[in-house]
């Protein structure tokens, strides 16, 4: 089974394609997406309450399993949602962070698909960039990939 981190711009891109939540569903004895609270966070962020609503709805509806973070950052990570990170896993926190005021919360994702996770799926290419060097050993795929893996794998 793979384990995939998928990020909000993911859940974004989920949202946005007619019968992929029901394709995922299928595929989910052979893939298992993981999600932290920071992209629940993003989602519930959204000032649009109608958008926000629409995408909490998808997130919800996924098949996934909610995982702590790997690293705790101040006003960033729920003390209940995170563990602590060692002396590694912060310089690698700081290798991940992207531009912006996401930056923080992305670099989490990408640290905690690396300890939780075989694949980080984000089409942000600046994290995947990042990911790839600092990463080796976690997969680093766009959407166009997960499509392809969940078409692949259904019954």
């Amino acid at each position: 089974m793979k384990r995939a981190m998928i990020d909000t711009m993911i859940v974004t891109r989920i949202a946005g394609t007619t019968g992929l939540i029901e394709e995922i569903c299928e595929a989910a004895p052979r893939l298992q997406l993981l999600a932290t609270h920071l992209t629940r966070d993003q989602l519930e962020a959204i000032v649009d309450v109608s958008e926000r609503q629409r995408l909490l709805a998808v997130y919800h509806s996924l098949p996934k399993e909610e995982v702590a973070t790997v690293g705790f950052v101040l006003d960033v990570s729920r003390l209940d949602e995170a563990e602590l990170g060692d002396e590694e896993s912060s310089r690698t926190l700081e290798e991940l962070r992207t531009q912006g005021d996401g930056g923080i919360h992305d670099a989490l994702i990408a640290l905690s698909a690396r300890y939780k996770a075989d694949v980080l799926v984000t089409d942000d290419g600046d994290l995947m960039r990042k990911a790839k060097k600092a990463l080796p050993q976690c997969e680093v795929w766009s959407f166009r990939r997960l499509v392809s893996y969940v078409r692949s794998q259904r019954e």
